[in-house]
């Protein structure tokens, strides 16, 4: 994706309201670490400081809620020495702020890898897209399909979903015609194919924009399709769970899931539904604020957590030397909460341990979600 191509969507996701299943806004993180100076040390896509990550550079996964609270925990000692190094004092981040730099960090999961496109040309011979679409210089009189050069618009991912989705029940009268199983593809070969097709003209050189929609119509839009009597967001008997796994979070990892979904869903009985540019959009957008992957925490590994991580030597000791709440009574806890509290209580607890001798805990972003559930049981 370009600069401009990043730039635009981070605006678009500003002004189509909050991203996040947190509520923040996707612009105010971004300003805020203008604001704090992080990018004195940190770079953001390349520009800023040299001394810390990048906070462009998404980490294997990208980031989820649980990882983001997980990743501020685990680095907090040495960016707040880092900063009185530098003359900076530690300030406090209220929750809003962490669900805002989360809806930012959450706007870069947009971002695709760049994909290969003599890869991509192999992965159009081998899936028989070859058979029906022309590529330049093949004779597209002879094709039953439209040529790629005819292709809609590349800048926009929204419309090649849109286009793929309702191509799908078209096509599937032909792959059956020509004996064919259906051509599955996985994220990294959608991504090839868009590579290979965006080196084609009229698709050559185009400056992508990312469309957004209104997550509330999205959540329509999920009803209507009856996705929500196949998949929930929550754990639901006889229902994929959505929200459990990380699947595909990128624009072309949603297009290869809802391409190589389709003969499922028939197969299932669903009834195939068009959709409207508007409403892929809105669908788009609100299975992305919805966290269309989460961390799923677990209680019981949670409460081993707290004694493990000797968390219940200060809270809930009863010790009047160390003013530290009981966890267990202060709740409900989301990840914001988490990272907002050790942002802005952690000093204090950093002073606490070193008197007790106590090393700062690690915790992992499955122990940070596990913890979570622990806590709001």
């Amino acid at each position: 994706m370009t600069r401009t191509a990043w730039l635009i969507l981070v605006l678009t996701l500003a002004a189509t309201g909050p991203l996040s299943a947190q509520g923040g806004d996707a612009e105010s993180g971004k300003e805020l670490l203008e604001m704090r100076r992080c990018t004195d040390c940190h770079a953001l896509a390349g520009q800023g400081g040299k001394t810390a990550p990048d906070l462009a550079q998404m980490p294997a996964g990208g980031y989820s809620p649980a990882g983001l609270a997980a990743t501020l925990w685990d680095h907090a000692p040495k960016m707040w020495q880092a900063m009185e190094a530098s003359g900076k004092t530690p300030t406090g981040l209220r929750v809003s702020d962490i669900a805002n730099l989360y809806a930012f960090f959450y706007s870069l999961e947009f971002q695709d890898p760049a994909g290969d496109a003599d890869a991509g040309k192999r992965v159009f011979s081998a899936k028989g897209c070859a058979k029906c679409h022309a590529l330049p210089g093949a004779d597209d009189d002879k094709m039953p399909g439209a040529p790629v050069a005819r292709w809609t618009s590349m800048a926009d991912p929204t419309l090649w979903l849109q286009e793929m989705w309702n191509h799908a029940d078209a096509m599937r009268a032909a792959v059956e015609a020509a004996g064919m199983e259906w051509p599955t593809l996985t994220a990294e070969e959608m991504a090839n194919v868009v590579a290979l097709v965006r080196t084609i003209p009229p698709h050559d050189g185009l400056v992508e924009y990312i469309r957004l929609g209104d997550p509330a119509n999205g959540e329509a839009v999920f009803a209507k399709q009856g996705c929500a009597g196949c998949h929930s967001f929550r754990e639901e008997a006889g229902k994929r769970t959505l929200s459990t796994a990380r699947e595909e979070p990128r624009l072309s990892g949603l297009a290869a899931a809802l391409w190589s979904h389709y003969p499922l869903m028939r197969k299932a009985g669903a009834s195939f539904q068009p959709l409207e540019l508007d409403e892929m959009a809105d669908l788009t957008t609100y299975l992305f604020r919805q966290g269309y992957y989460q961390t799923r925490g677990d209680a019981s590994r949670g409460e081993k957590l707290i004694a493990e991580k000797k968390c219940t030597q200060c809270h809930g000791a009863n010790n009047p030397d160390i003013p530290a709440p009981d966890l267990t009574s202060v709740g409900p806890y989301s990840a914001a909460e988490m990272a907002s509290t050790v942002w802005t209580h952690g000093p204090n607890m950093k002073m606490f341990m070193d008197y007790l001798e106590t090393e700062w805990p690690q915790i992992s972003e499955q122990e940070m979600a596990d913890l979570i559930a622990y806590l709001n049981q």
